[in-house]
């Protein structure tokens, strides 16, 4: 396997990791990780602090345009989306393997809904802006973005807490 293969491989992992650790939704009414979906978690929809962290990341998008735009092969770009479902809820899910396409943003659905169902794992989605509640990309063991991450990290026990961050091959950075 060539070094940029590897590295490419390496990538793919920790998207897949970013996407397994911190899904999000939000259909109950607890604000802590679903023990029967370990990469699942639950908050309200009028959670004040999620929804301020999802507004920052869309205020700062730009910072992600701009690394996009400047992107070198080594780098990872990551988006979360939000995907409305038939019960009025809403799934936020991680997207990989980002492009452009007309001006807007695609990506690949690196996690099984379990709520918005018009998904399905791999299926490639358009990504309109309105969509967009929160970013990450980097290189190597560093990230930016990732405020929904942020957020849930903050909220989990001093344990869980260790746990997920131990697991991370990265660190997120504003």
């Amino acid at each position: 396997m060539s070094q940029y293969a590897a590295m490419k491989f390496r990538h793919i992992l920790l998207l897949i990791l970013v996407a397994l650790t911190m899904a999000c939704h939000t259909r109950q009414s607890d604000k802590t990780k679903d023990s029967s979906a370990p990469n699942l978690y639950s908050t309200d929809a009028d959670d004040e602090a999620m929804n301020k962290v999802m507004e920052t990341a869309r205020i700062r998008m730009p910072r992600f345009d701009s690394a996009f735009d400047r992107r070198d092969k080594d780098m990872i770009f990551t988006i979360k989306v939000k995907f409305s479902t038939s019960a009025g809820e809403n799934e936020y899910i991680w997207l990989s393997d980002i492009w452009k396409r007309g001006g807007n943003y695609w990506g690949v659905m690196t996690d099984t809904p379990r709520l918005a169902l018009q998904v399905k794992l791999g299926d490639s989605v358009e990504i309109k802006n309105k969509d967009i509640v929160d970013w990450m990309y980097g290189k190597d063991t560093v990230a930016h973005g990732g405020f929904t991450t942020r957020l849930i990290l903050s909220r989990l026990s001093k344990e869980e807490r260790e746990r997920e961050v131990g697991d991370m091959p990265y660190k997120i950075e504003d």
